[in-house]
């Protein structure tokens, strides 16, 4: 890998993915396919999964970090919908505002990380 290209995957925004205790479970969210959700945020970012991040009443949490300041906490994206909107609004830098189905999901978490 050239240094231009390490360069240009470091840049990309992180997509943080709880996948622990209820989040990421087709036990609690049998409508999502997890997989798809991960290989289409990864189209976009660079996803890592977390085993829990303690919202569990939000399930199912991303957490989006584009640089070291901004970072947005979203809960309950569990649908094709949802996926396809904060992949969009990743793709074009998480330009503010954010679309309305995302909005109403970003929240201040009690714990950051």
């Amino acid at each position: 890998m050239n240094a231009t290209h390490s360069s240009a995957v470091n840049s990309r925004p992180s997509a943080l993915v709880c996948r622990g205790c209820c989040c990421g479970s087709s036990r609690k969210h049998p409508e999502v396919d997890f997989e798809k959700q991960i290989e289409d945020l990864s189209s976009v970012a660079r996803v890592r999964t977390l085993n829990c991040v303690n919202e569990c009443a939000r399930s199912n949490i991303v957490i989006v970090r584009f640089d070291r300041k901004r970072s947005f906490w979203l809960g309950e994206v569990n649908s094709d919908a949802s996926t396809l909107a904060l992949c969009g609004w990743i793709g074009a830098g998480g330009v503010e505002p954010p679309p309305p189905l995302l909005e109403a999901k970003i929240f201040m978490p009690d714990n950051r990380l």
